[in-house]
């Protein structure tokens, strides 16, 4: 069940039911990411991956749950995290593992071997942040230009509870909020940043609790429960859809 931490958030509410065929789409995502997480847990152990692969399993439902309430052409800006991101916004089996092994079937011909930089425009997929933390600029401006263009587009920036220690993390926000820019920051808080627990690092309980100094609504969700991320994050999007600026998942 979706919670609040504090009377500033904004309670995520969720509904009793989802359309069954959205359900369907939901979990064969879901399904199909722990396929891929299961295969590349098995090339690393019998045939010595020598790349930096960065696991996404246990997270499948918040990925899939957000995926599914973005539109086909918003963009998608994520960091990292297993292959359910590009897969969950259309990026087929191919390119995906064509990336992580190093060949040329990959989405950028796997250039980006070991740490897989999926990358589909066409898709909305506009890549992974060379560095950590570096989502935030690049979403916003593409943000920015999907407001001046007047196209509705809304740009997703996915993150780590680590990374929003970094003053991108802030600046763009404050800025975001400021100009409304039709943006969602999306944090896959698992409690842990590398080897830092993430009480020991921050003044808040939560995430989420910053957006209040942006004023722009905070909301924090189960990230096992991917029907409850959908609901929060279509609120998000439909809110940012709708001129009325970020909001911090």
């Amino acid at each position: 069940m979706a919670t609040h931490t504090s009377e500033q958030l904004t309670e995520v509410v969720e509904p009793e039911s989802l359309d069954p065929r959205l359900a369907i789409d939901i979990f064969t995502v879901m399904a199909r990411a722990r396929a891929i997480e299961d295969a590349v847990q098995i090339h690393i152990r019998d045939h010595g991956f020598a790349g930096f692969w960065h696991p996404g399993k246990g997270q499948e439902g918040a990925v899939a749950g957000a995926v599914a309430a973005m539109r086909d052409d918003d963009y998608l800006f994520y960091q990292g995290r297993g292959a359910t991101w590009p897969l969950a916004k259309g990026m087929t089996m191919g390119p995906i593992i064509g990336d992580l092994l190093g060949k040329v079937t990959g989405s950028t011909g796997g250039k980006g071997a070991g740490v897989p930089h999926w990358a589909d425009p066409a898709l909305g997929i506009m890549g992974e942040g060379a560095t950590l933390g570096s989502v935030y600029p690049v979403a916003a401006g593409a943000a920015l230009s999907a407001q001046m263009r007047g196209t509705g587009q809304v740009a997703l920036a996915d993150f780590g509870d680590g990374t929003a220690a970094r003053g991108t993390f802030h600046e763009t926000l404050l800025e975001a909020s400021r100009w409304k820019l039709p943006l969602v920051y999306f944090c896959e808080n698992n409690g842990i940043s590398v080897t830092t627990p993430f009480e020991s690092v921050s003044p808040t309980r939560t995430i989420a609790e910053r957006a209040t100094a942006y004023g722009i609504p905070g909301v924090r969700v189960d990230g096992h429960d991917a029907v409850a991320v959908y609901h929060a994050t279509k609120a998000a999007i439909d809110r940012a859809r709708d001129g009325q600026g970020p909001s911090l998942i």
